[in-house]
């Protein structure tokens, strides 16, 4: 009996053994599929990864590319505005000098301003003295010819005085006009 039970027992270890192996080999491959599986889960993952990186390489490229163009304009840029800004500032006169030349300007012009009315009024008083002279004498022999051209001269005297007074005022004023727009534009 003991041989049988040996026996026995040697056919149960070898049928176990038998479905063990079996058992094995069909782990094996479902194992073996299941880590084919996940291996090609893992290539397509890793080519969708690669993919996106190569497209944003190439987005961030071109961010770089068009940031790259974007600065060297605004550089041009700077360098026209602060070309234009330095031209400008050489140009533009100091308050201080404006203040001087203009102070310089006003006082020759109050000056001329003070000698035409003078002159005015000198003229307007031989005027007023020559209509008197002349209502004065409106009852007397006539005058001669050499008074009345002497008078003529007088008169034609302080017309010419006055109006070389009025031109030379005009020069001022156009000068003066000339050296503010000079001052004010660099013209």
């Amino acid at each position: 009996m003991e041989e049988q039970d040996t026996e026995k027992h040697c056919n149960t270890i070898k049928a176990v053994r038998e479905h063990a192996d079996l058992e094995i080999k069909r782990v094996e491959a479902a194992v073996g599929l299941e880590i084919k599986r996940v291996e090609t889960a893992i290539n397509l993952e890793i080519k969708r990864l690669e993919a996106i990186i190569k497209e944003r390489d190439r987005l961030y490229e071109e961010r770089f590319n068009t940031q790259e163009k974007a600065l060297a304009k605004a550089e041009e840029a700077q360098d026209k505005y602060n070309d234009v800004h330095n031209d400008l500032t050489r140009r533009m006169v100091l308050r201080t000098e404006y203040d001087k030349d203009i102070g310089a300007l006003t006082g020759r012009l109050d000056l001329e301003t003070t000698n035409l009315k003078e002159r005015y009024e000198e003229s307007k008083k031989e005027i007023y003295g020559l209509r008197e002279y002349k209502s004065e004498a409106g009852g007397r022999v006539l005058q001669t010819t050499q008074d009345q051209a002497k008078q003529q001269q007088t008169t034609m005297a302080t017309v010419a005085v006055i109006s070389l007074v009025i031109s030379g005022v005009g020069l001022l004023i156009s000068i003066l006009v000339n050296v503010v727009l000079k001052i004010m534009f660099g013209i």
